[in-house]
Formats: structure tokens, sequence, C-alpha cells
């Protein structure tokens, strides 16, 4: 969608205080719809672009950058919307229900939530959970940590694609991408310049440490058949395991002894660290979580407020805001073609 006029309105008798834009762009609805019709007997021709209006009033003094940024904001969000009901028409032709199924969410520095997709679609959310945007790469995903501050990695097949994330938008970093020549990388979590990835090698999983290169730097003896999902602690000293077939959590060290084991009753889904000292488990089929320390004793379990149909939950920590975030492993498409799905899948639970 391209803007074709923009320009600040100044206060009336000032050269320099603003307090409202305009912008005219063109109406995305109607690309590749332009139309030129002769003038009768003039051959002269008219162009019937259809464009559209936009202003932006505000208590505080505008300036030419905001200004920009704002409008560049307001794009974002068309753009997602447009993408999101392309979408659903071409799926409503093939399937009359469709789902969107989430391979991870995390929180980066400046508190912003990112979610992805097994589809490729990564949905960008503010600090209190305010859908932001969305796009879609084409890249199937699984794994999805934080790196640094604004930056995320997520791994997809046998690669690890970066992403930076400024503002309200999600780009790839086209220089950087790590690919592990062994085997396709299901789980990745950053820790100390480097990754602890799990990866299936025949009938096996392994954990492993690999630098910001691909390098196996540690392979845990550690195996197992299946590790649904993991997590570390900061240090990335200790790895704690999800294996819903056995119904436990597994808490090991990097040289791949077992510090302890736990089977509890419910299937444990997803687990996240829960600020410094504290892990969080998600289960199926229940609306709270479990919480233990990280030697393994169980706390007090946090009520997430949420039907127990949208389990399982996927779990990531805010900082910024001491509390779990959830989101759904499965988001559904709303009856309604003009609602978004991803617009309200954030969900929080203040820790005790």
């Amino acid at each position: 969608m391209d803007i074709v006029y923009a320009e600040l309105v100044f206060d009336e008798g000032s050269k320099n205080s603003c307090h409202t834009a305009f912008c005219v762009f063109e109406d995305p609805s109607d690309e590749g719809k332009r139309q030129s019709t002769s003038s009768i007997g003039s051959g002269v021709s008219e162009d019937r672009t259809t464009h559209r209006f936009s202003s932006i009033s505000s208590t505080s003094e505008l300036s030419i950058q905001s200004f920009v940024e704002q409008m560049e904001d307001d794009l974002d969000m068309e753009e997602s919307i447009k993408f999101l009901n392309e979408k659903w028409k071409e799926d409503e032709q093939e399937t009359p229900a469709i789902s969107y199924v989430c391979s991870g969410v995390t929180v980066i520095g400046d508190g912003k939530i990112v979610v992805s997709t097994k589809s490729g679609e990564i949905a960008l959310y503010g600090a209190t959970g305010k859908f932001l945007s969305m796009k879609k790469f084409s890249e199937s995903f699984q794994g999805l940590t934080n790196t640094a501050i604004y930056d995320i990695a997520i791994s997809c097949g046998n690669c690890i694609c970066f992403y930076r994330v400024e503002k309200n938008k999600v780009q790839r970093n086209n220089e950087k991408c790590i690919e592990f020549r062994y085997a396709d990388v299901s789980d990745i979590h950053y820790v100390d310049k480097g990754f602890i990835i799990s990866c299936r090698i025949q009938s096996q999983v392994l954990i492993m440490k690999i630098d910001m290169e691909g390098n196996i730097l540690k392979t845990l003896e550690h195996v197992v058949t299946s590790v649904d999902h993991f997590c570390c602690c900061s240090s990335g000293e200790t790895i704690f395991l999800i294996e819903r077939d056995h119904r436990r959590i597994t808490a090991i060290k990097q040289d791949g002894s077992v510090i302890w084991e736990l089977t509890i009753d419910y299937v444990p889904t997803y687990v996240t660290l829960a600020g410094k000292d504290r892990i969080a488990v998600s289960l199926m089929g229940r609306p709270d979580v479990k919480c233990m320390t990280l030697t393994g004793n169980i706390l007090g379990p946090i009520d997430t407020g949420l039907d127990p149909a949208c389990t399982p939950l996927m779990l990531a920590y805010s900082a910024q805001l001491d509390s779990l975030v959830f989101c759904p492993e499965e988001i559904k498409r709303p009856k309604s073609l003009k609602k978004n799905p991803f617009s309200k899948v954030i969900s929080f639970a203040k820790l005790d």
C-alpha cells in the first residue's frame, strides 16, 4: 500500500507547532484494478484509482518523524489484516475450518511478545498482549527463543534463522543463518552465546549444545526416546525436559546426569523458567499451571482462568510484568472472516 500524499498541518499562527497530520494512500482492495478510460473525443486518460484518507491528531506536538512512524505502523496493521483476509478467503474454498498451530512463544527485551506458527507466521504483541502485527514467512517454524534484546531465533528444518523485531515490524536477518547438517532441530533455547537444541536422529532424541556457527560443543549422554519440550535455567547448566508419554518432568545437567525426575498425574505439555527460582509447567486439559522450584519441590498451582478446552498452553515469562504469559497451542479461526484470529490469544497470570 503506497502513500500518495502526506503533510503536517501547523497550528494557526505558528510555523513550528503541529498537532494534526493527514495522509492519503491507495486502497489495497483496489490493487491491480486501476482503470484508464479515454475521455470522449479527447483521448486523455483518466486515473480512477481509489484512494483512502487518514488523519492523526495528538495532544503532544507532532514531528515529521513521529508522523511517518505512526503511518508506517498503520500500514503494517493494514498489511497484516489484508494478508489474513486473503488467507481466510483462500482456505475457505478448500475447507470450512482452519486453525494455526503455534510452535513457540517468547518475550523479548522490551517486553513485546512473539508467537510463531508451524505454517510460517510470526505474530507480534505489545507487553500487555495487544496485537500489533503479523507477517507470513516461507519457512515452517519449530522451536522459538529470544537471543538478545529485540532478536529472536527460530528453528526450521535443519536451519536456525534469525529475525529482528523493531517497533511493530518483524524482519528476517538474511545475513545470519545456522545450518545444522546433522539433523532437523525440533526445539532450541539460547544460552551462553549459543544454543541448547533437541534433535531426533533415528529413534533417539539427542540434546546438544552448539555455538553460533552450528558447531557441536557438547552432546548430552542422557538419551531419551521422546522430548516434547524443554527449557534451561539462565546459566544453562540445568535443563528441564518434558516427556508427555511418560507424564514426566526431568531436570538434567549439561553432562547428561539426572538431577531429579517427577512423574505427575496429568500430561505435562510445556515448561518455562518463571523468574530466577522456579519453573512453570502447563498441563493437558487443566486450567491451572504447576509450579516447582529448580530443585523439584512442588509449589502452589497458578490458575490461568482459561477454559480447559484452550489447552495445551504454551508458556513464557514476562520479567517486566513478573507474570506468566499464555498462548494456546492451537489458534482457531473465528466464524466471521472480519475477525482476526491472532488478536486475543495472549493472556497473563501474576506470579505470587
